[in-house]
């Protein structure tokens, strides 16, 4: 921009000086220019600038300014079409601070179920991990990456998710006990009655079957229902800016 460093001033008549008609036209001409010079600095080039126009340096060229094109005339605030507020209000203000806080992306928590659209009179806004805690992005005992989802709040265990144990079940084993007796002369009987059939009592004897086992077999427990897989927690509303 080259605005003038002043104003041009002009010398006054000095006594004795004759005020001639063409001294007189000689000044007003030379006033004159300076005024249209004027002009083309702060104007559009024209001698008549153009009405309701806004201007900006250009920084070219003997005139330094264009025309700034708006949508709509500006009357005090700039509009928010040129990248103003569009308005001073507080509540406007408050508004512009929130939008910037709460961009596009950003997750909102509150407990009223009230869309923060309607809240806050900006952006769109949809639901957000519905049934679902949020985990930060990064690797912990695992990876865990934005925008995935895992886990269950109800798990049935399988057979390779129970801790390795053992049920030891002791089987001594047994034997079952056969008496023999002998006599003479055929016949049989007891002890305390040797004679009976004409055989005469000699001798008995007492001897064991082979050892053995049984097979033990544990009986099933317990009825396979899904165990809750919750951590205490407070529900509240998720909301995520969208635009």
């Amino acid at each position: 921009m080259s605005f003038p460093s002043s104003t041009d001033s002009f010398a006054g008549f000095t006594p004795g000086d004759t005020l001639l008609a063409d001294n007189h036209a000689a000044q007003e001409n030379q006033q004159e220019a300076a005024i249209v010079a004027i002009e083309n600095k702060v104007g559009t080039g024209a001698s008549t600038p153009t009405s309701n126009t806004v201007l900006r340096g250009n920084g070219t060229g003997t005139t330094t300014y264009d025309q700034v094109h708006l949508s709509s005339d500006v009357s005090g605030v700039l509009s928010a079409t040129n990248g103003g507020t569009g308005t001073n209000s507080t509540s406007s203000l408050l508004t512009t601070f929130l939008a910037t806080i709460y961009p596009v992306g950003c997750i909102y928590a509150e407990t009223t179920g009230v869309n923060p659209g309607t809240t806050f009179g900006f952006g769109s806004w949809s639901a957000y991990g519905a049934g679902r805690v949020l985990i930060g992005n990064g690797t912990s005992d695992q990876a865990f990456t934005a925008g995935a989802t895992g886990g269950e709040s109800n798990h049935t265990l399988v057979s390779n998710e129970m801790p390795s144990h053992t049920h030891t079940v002791t089987d001594s084993g047994h034997v079952h006990a056969l008496t023999a007796r002998n006599y003479l002369g055929g016949g049989s009987g007891t002890a305390a009655n040797i004679t009976t059939g004409g055989g005469t009592f000699v001798s008995s004897s007492t001897d064991n079957t082979t050892s053995a086992t049984t097979g033990v077999t544990n009986q099933n427990t317990g009825g396979g229902a899904a165990h809750n897989n919750l951590q205490p927690y407070q529900v509240v509303y998720y909301w995520e800016r969208t635009a």
